[in-house]
């Protein structure tokens, strides 16, 4: 099995924007109606809005790809991109989203991991 973390392109959007939605209604379908979700999904997750974040300074997309199949991604922010603005120098994570068919493998993990090296490898606190 070969899995690979790779920084999203602009290119992708559409594919970010399926990945995104389909992770997101597999965790959340539960607690929320349909309306519910495509009004999040018109919102936050519009190619519009997803490609404003993957071309943003401070904020960063990466693929995790398993055996050439994009499995999930994980978002990352510093600066003024982040969500909350308590510290100066921090580094936040903001999403990590597996899809179901690859959850129980270690992806998660492996994102979170890498999101900490991309903040040591930042200068981030």
């Amino acid at each position: 099995m070969t899995i690979v973390i790779r920084k999203v392109l602009p290119e992708e959007v559409e594919e970010l924007k399926v990945i995104s939605e389909d992770t997101f209604r597999e965790t959340f379908a539960h607690d929320n109606t349909e309306s519910q979700l495509q009004a999040y999904f018109d919102t936050a997750l519009s190619e519009e809005v997803l490609l404003d974040e993957i071309t943003h300074e401070e904020s960063r997309y990466f693929f995790i790809i398993v055996d050439d199949v994009k499995a999930g991604f994980l978002k990352t922010n510093v600066g003024s991109a982040q969500t909350e603005q308590y510290l100066d120098n921090a580094f936040e994570i903001q999403r990590i989203y597996i899809s179901q068919a690859f959850q129980g493998m270690g992806l998660d993990k492996q994102l979170f991991e890498f999101a900490l090296q991309e903040a040591r490898d930042l200068g981030c606190d």
